[in-house]
This record gives structure tokens, sequence and C-alpha cells, in this order.
């Protein structure tokens, strides 16, 4: 779609293209989990195809609907997805993501993934299409041999030669590299509540262009375990050196509150660690956000890491944000 027909679009159309591209994800999702490939026929193109690292290159509907099998009858597969960010126009979009993965049997197989999705409709009276998509493996813990069939990522090591090719390159596929001109803008409290994907997507991938448009320049804030940090130079450069041992890094986050004033922003964002807890509404802890519009981006200004396992019902979120919003509630050391 070009711009000016984006300029004749009623406000509410990308809002609500946006909530039908994420909706159309989450049903992929849940079919990719149990391998049902009738469920493709609605969802996917009849061209869709997918390349992986942990099974190569899939091709057609009933290939990428196994992509996380097999899926014999004494397992159980559970798959969950967070950090989702879409971007695009009314007919053409990208998403990226993260997933968690469990293969429950006499024993346990666990995994992390990035994806990236992308989605297409001719007309927007038509509902969107996976048309592909590419998954990367990025930890495993437990008994390989539930997925024989998988390769695996290699952890705590350099690159040596005869390595595979990665299949996710953020720089390439990103969607805010993609479609920095997002069309599907659903509103101020959605850009916000964006900032985490981009951030913690920006760290783990490495994509440290990406992740300094994440900071105003006079940022600040309290760094597990490094200390506090004062300036945009000097959190980039900790956190650069903090990530590059540790290339398997992955910030699972679900915002759980946030609040707007005008020009300021601030959320509370819920860390979900896979690896020990996947109980809905269980965090091994949070961070407190403080951002300020930039554009049609928001950056962060303040943030702190809080550990601590908790369960957000029992949590005041109003009194949290209020707190954080006004710098009350700040940890500086």
């Amino acid at each position: 779609m070009t711009s000016s027909l984006a300029a004749e679009t009623p406000i509410a159309e990308p809002a609500t293209a946006h909530q039908a591209g994420l909706a159309t994800i989450d049903s992929l999702l849940a079919a990719l989990r149990t391998g049902n490939a009738g469920a493709l026929e609605t969802l996917t193109t009849g061209s869709v195809s997918a390349e992986t690292s942990h099974c190569g290159h899939l091709a057609g509907r009933a290939e990428v609907a196994r992509m996380f099998g097999p899926f014999p009858e004494k397992q159980e597969m559970h798959l969950s997805s967070s950090n989702v960010y879409l971007a695009g126009s009314m007919t053409q979009a990208r998403a990226s993501g993260y997933l968690a993965g469990r293969v429950t049997g006499t024993t346990e197989l666990s995994f992390g993934a990035v994806f990236v999705v992308d989605l297409t409709r001719e007309v927007l009276a038509e509902p969107w299409k996976v048309s592909g998509l590419k998954v990367q493996l990025t930890w495993i813990e437990g008994v390989k041999e539930l997925r024989p069939g998988w390769t695996f990522p290699v952890h705590e090591k350099i690159w040596t030669e005869g390595d595979p090719l990665p299949v996710i390159v953020s720089e390439v596929d990103a969607p805010w590299h993609v479609h920095p001109d997002n069309e599907l803008r659903a509103g101020d409290v959605r850009d916000v509540e964006d900032t985490y994907a981009r951030y913690s997507w920006g760290i783990d991938q490495a994509d440290f262009g990406l992740l300094t448009g994440c900071y105003t320049e006079d940022a600040a804030g309290t760094f597990r375990p490094m200390g506090p940090l004062s300036g945009r130079h000097a959190i980039i450069g900790v956190l650069k050196d903090f990530r590059r041992a540790w290339p398997w890094m992955q910030h699972y986050g679900e915002v759980l509150g946030s609040v707007v004033e005008g020009d300021e922003a601030a959320i509370i964002v819920g860390r979900t660690i896979p690896q020990s807890n996947l109980e809905r509404g269980m965090f091994g802890a949070y961070y407190p956000m403080r951002l300020r519009r930039s554009g049609t981006l928001w950056r962060i200004t303040w943030t702190e890491y809080r550990p601590g396992w908790f369960r957000s019902a029992d949590v005041d979120m109003d009194k949290l944000l209020t707190a954080t919003m006004s710098g009350e509630g700040d940890w500086t050391e």
C-alpha cells in the first residue's frame, strides 16, 4: 500500500489490522503446537515455506505443520510466544517474537527460539495469511532424544569453519528494519509497550544499532549485575560487553502495565523464565521503565532490573506505575 493510501485510511483501521495480524500469528502457533496441517489451509498461502535452524527448509503446509514434531500420542507439546512485534502496511507485514517450548513425556525437553513471520493479503477486506516464516533455536535443555531429527544450537563456543549459516539476521530480517515506516501503529499505548520488544530483540540478537535507538542520550538506570549506569554511551558499552559472552541470551517478557502522559510514559515488564517456570502469571523478575517520545518512537530514559519470583495478580500495578512514573520508587544502587 502506498503512503497516500495510508493517509486516507481511517484511524481505526491500522489498529484493527494490527490486532487481526496478531490473531493470525496466535492461530499459526496453535497449529504448529499440534502439527495441524488442516488449520494451515486457511491461515497460510498455498506457497508457504519456512526456514528453520533445527530442521532446514520446509515447503508447503504439510511440512511447515510438522516443524516442531513428531507428535507421538504419549507426548505433550507446550508452545508459547512473547515479545511479539508486528509492523508493515495494510497489505504486507512482518512480525518477530520469541517462542518457549516444552516437550513432556516420561522425560522432558525445553527449548527457546526467535521467529519472524510474513503476512500478506490482497485487499483490506481479506484476512491475513502467512506467506513465510523463519525460526532459529536459541537454547535447549533436557533430553534431546525426544526430537532425534533436530539440529540443536551449540552454546559457549566461538565460530568455527563449517558452522551452519544463521537463519535470522536481525539487521536484515527484523521488522523494525524491513518496515521502518510502520503503518500498523495501534496507538501510543501499544507503541510504548512495543519498546520492550525492540529492546529485548536488539540485545538478544546483538543488533546494537537497534538497541542504541531504544535509549535516550541521557538515559540511566540500575543494571544488575553491573550496577548504576548513566548515559547512553555507558549503557550500550556495558551491555555490549555483557552480551558478548552470552550469545544465547533471550529476554522473555510480558508488559504487565503501562501509563502514557503526553510525551512521557512508564511500563512494568514481567520477566518470564521458561527454563524454570511456564505457569501463566508467574514471573522471575520485573523491569520498571520510564520512556520519552522521540518522533514516532519511544525511548527508555530509566530502567531497572528487580529479581525475585512473584505473581502479577498479587501486585498493585497502578501503585507501581505511579511510583515508576514519578521516580519515587527508583532503586539507584
